[in-house]
């Protein structure tokens, strides 16, 4: 019975990559129905984890959150650390996806503290921006700025050009941008920009659109 929920699992997970989400969903739950019956506690929390993601890509947070739940609780009973992470991260998303903003800044914020405790200072970065942008939407455009800034400094070096790298700087220009500081925006832009092109990324893009519209923004109310 397992071989066959493993095989029911990886049908899903093919079909999740090319993003056919329901034919995926449908294999998931073939397989957690075998892994639930046979108490294969591990499995039934990634499965879970993996129908929590694929609802959210369907745009259905409310069930994706649902899912996200139960593979939370049965990540803590497996004491599984990265699927916690993992699982913390995607509910973060689902819940600011909903506009709930402040319980999706809670589970990042249990990210953090979890990632900090593991050494994985990718993953802390990457928490760091992920509140950041949360305290943006939610207006909240100080604390963004200090949490965009700590993900900054976090960096042990300042040639370390990556796709986060920029991605941190481009946060920070967008958050000075709803500032209407359109010269610390265009600058922190232009950094973002630099990486994204030096690393031939397609933030590279969205670089180049951000700073145009920056520019235009800057004009108009000069």
């Amino acid at each position: 019975m397992r071989g066959e929920a493993t095989a029911l699992g990886n049908l899903g997970a093919i079909y999740d990559a090319i993003k056919d989400y329901k034919q995926a969903i449908d294999y998931y739950c073939q397989s957690l129905s075998i892994m639930q019956e046979i108490e294969e506690r591990w499995s039934e929390a990634n499965l879970l984890g993996n129908l929590g993601l694929a609802y959210y890509n369907l745009g259905d947070s409310d069930k994706a959150i649902d899912f996200q739940v139960k593979s939370l609780s049965l990540m803590d009973e497996v004491e599984d650390v990265s699927g916690k992470l993992w699982v913390l991260g995607c509910l973060g998303n689902s819940n600011s996806a909903l506009k709930k903003y402040d319980q999706a800044v809670d589970y990042y914020k249990e990210r953090l503290i979890l990632s900090r405790s593991t050494g994985n200072k990718i993953q802390e970065i990457d928490t760091l921006l992920k509140i950041g942008i949360t305290l943006r939407k939610n207006e909240n455009y100080s604390k963004s700025l200090q949490y965009l800034q700590i993900a900054l400094d976090t960096f042990s070096d300042d040639n370390y050009n990556t796709e986060l790298r920029s991605k941190a700087f481009k946060a920070l220009a967008e958050t000075y941008q709803r500032l209407d500081q359109y010269q610390l925006a265009l600058k922190y832009c232009d950094r973002a920009l630099t990486i994204a092109i030096e690393l031939g990324i397609p933030l590279a893009q969205d670089c180049q659109k951000l700073k145009e519209g920056l520019l235009y923004d800057q004009s108009n109310n000069s």
